[in-house]
């Protein structure tokens, strides 16, 4: 089995709340991205969040003795949602999903799911869920948002951008753009009527470094001869990859390929945790 060692995860830099927006607005041509970005930065444009379609849920929130409360917009491998105060090394959005009162009402808005970078031009959002506006999500790492089901911005990942769509034209020849992009990958993470989301099967053996795989119901990352269990703060127990087996794979197969290549994101792409 040829595998690849991943390089040494870059280091974080910004904090928390992002020094940034993707600017790639969800649903719009990238020749307007900066002018709508523009707009909604300076509050022109605005749109009622009962005008989006929510479909009403819990609020999920964590607080701690201070009384502070974590929002639930950290993402789990497998596309989750949940309140966790562990930071991540990776931004992005899917749509507004929250009401007014930063409450979750739905998992995704648009088909255009995207990872960004935490700072980018120095602009700066906040405060986090604005009513109305997209919902602010965070990944531990690229390769969670990748197995999430969310690829590189347009803008703030340029570079990452067009890395995939060379990698793309190799595997889909027939579709050009972001739109085709993104419709493909939702075909590849979500199942059409039920919703839910979808498991690729592939043989242990034959998957890069980055992807990741359900065992036991739990999302694990393949490093190496290894399998690592994530967790919101990073990745822990490790085992042994199975071999000539097959796994259940979490990275929709689109994104596989995209790692089967070596490359240097603009991102981290696996928790400094992965190295330990």
């Amino acid at each position: 089995m040829a595998t690849r060692r991943l390089a040494k995860p870059r280091p974080v830099q910004g904090e928390q709340a992002p020094q940034t927006r993707p600017a790639e607005e969800p649903g719009q041509p990238h020749r307007r991205m900066v002018i709508l970005d523009r707009i909604r930065l300076t509050g022109l444009l605005r749109k009622k969040p009962w005008k989006r379609g929510f479909f009403y849920g819990p609020r999920i929130t964590v607080s701690d003795a201070a009384g502070a409360v974590t929002l639930q917009n950290r993402v789990t491998p497998l596309g989750e949602l949940i309140a966790d105060r562990a930071r991540g090394l990776v931004y992005g959005n899917r749509g507004c999903l929250h009401d007014g009162q930063g409450r979750i009402r739905r998992r995704y808005q648009v088909k255009r799911w995207i990872a960004c970078q935490l700072e980018f031009r120095g602009w700066h959002r906040g405060p986090l869920m604005q009513p109305g506006r997209f919902t602010e999500l965070f990944f531990l790492d690229e390769a969670t948002a990748l197995a999430a089901g969310h690829r590189p911005c347009a803008l703030c990942r340029r570079a990452d951008y067009d890395f995939l769509t060379e990698v793309w034209g190799s595997l889909h020849a027939d579709q050009n753009g972001a739109d085709a992009i993104d419709a493909q990958l939702h075909r590849e993470r979500i199942a059409p009527g039920s919703g839910e989301r979808i498991l690729h099967a592939a043989s242990f053996d034959e998957l890069p470094d980055g992807t990741f795989v359900l065992e036991s119901g739990e999302p694990w990352l393949v490093l190496g001869d290894e399998l690592l269990r994530w967790t919101p703060r990073g990745y822990g127990d490790a085992m042994r990859r199975p071999q000539h087996k097959g796994a259940r794979v979490v990275t929709p197969p689109s994104l596989v390929e995209l790692l089967r290549h070596d490359r240097e994101p603009l991102v981290p792409l696996l928790h400094p945790s992965a190295a330990v």
